[in-house]
């Protein structure tokens, strides 16, 4: 008799090896990067440092049917001293849309921007009967002067209430430096008294005048503002300016200028290292959602 071995087959494949399985890992987050944040910034100015002046060159004008070389002095003193009762100082605050180191955006319309009373000038409003001022009082004002020509004063000018906006496209800050020169400064709002003399044989050339008053927009000439740290998330806004304008006594137009500074404070929003609702998961896909 004969016996056979009989063998059997494996159902395993030989010298197959088995398809690695991806290894599964859980889910894990990270912080994301600082993210600077767009945040609505208020700058509150400091009106020990803030002011503005304005400057009337002497300039030939035509007055009434005169040729006058006009002038602008203090409302007292020597005729031959310059104008100096001309500078006022600020108060409000400046309304931004600010990326901190970023950028910064100077919003039409929202600040609140204001000129300090500088003295007590003629002509006082009070006194304006809606002709004519019927005393020679003074009241608070931001700038005061007189107005020579003709060998003679003229009258007597004031402006109060000054307020002022500013704005601009987004302006890139780049080492703490932003371009000033697109800047937008408008004169909002003034109130303009003129109190006319009576001169030798011409009689009042300028007539009395109580008015309000607005200036365009104007585009800033300084080339550069700063934004600057003060620790922690306290910043230093300092904004230049040179402006031209025009200003009208009664219908005469006179050149003018309008320089100085707005130094302004606030606290900036805290970058944020997290974004809510967005995770980063890592696996064989490595997929990046939320």
């Amino acid at each position: 008799m004969e016996y056979h071995t009989v063998r059997k087959r494996s159902r395993k494949t030989p010298n197959r090896s088995r398809p690695s399985r991806s290894k599964r890992v859980g889910a894990a987050f990270e912080p994301l990067e600082d993210r600077r944040l767009l945040a609505a910034v208020n700058w509150v100015v400091d009106s020990a440092q803030s002011s503005l002046t304005i400057d009337v060159p002497d300039q030939p004008v035509n007055y009434n049917g005169f040729n006058i070389n006009a002038q602008v002095r203090n409302q007292t003193g020597s005729t031959s001293n310059p104008w100096t009762t001309n500078t006022t100082a600020l108060t409000g605050f400046l309304a931004t849309d600010y990326v901190d180191g970023a950028s910064i955006q100077f919003v039409s319309g929202l600040s609140d921007l204001d000129a300090l009373p500088s003295g007590n000038y003629r002509p006082n409003p009070a006194s304006f009967d809606g002709l004519d001022f019927t005393d020679t009082s003074t009241a608070p004002a931001n700038i005061g002067g007189r107005i020579l020509g003709l060998g003679s004063t003229l009258g007597y000018v004031s402006i109060a209430d000054m307020a002022y906006d500013v704005d601009s496209p987004v302006l890139p800050i780049v080492s703490d430096s932003f371009p000033a020169n697109t800047i937008n400064f408008t004169t909002l709002d003034g109130l303009l008294g003129i109190d006319g003399l009576s001169i030798f044989i011409l009689g009042q050339v300028i007539p009395d005048s109580l008015s309000q008053f607005t200036l365009a927009p104007e585009t800033n000439t300084v080339a550069t503002g700063t934004v600057t740290s003060l620790g922690g998330q306290d910043r230093q806004l300092t904004l230049p300016l040179d402006v031209d304008v025009t200003l009208v006594v009664d219908t005469t137009e006179l050149s003018a200028t309008v320089t100085g500074q707005i130094v302004a404070t606030a606290t900036v929003p805290e970058p944020s290292s997290t974004v809510e609702g967005r995770f980063v998961f890592y696996n064989d896909s490595a997929y990046d959602g939320g």
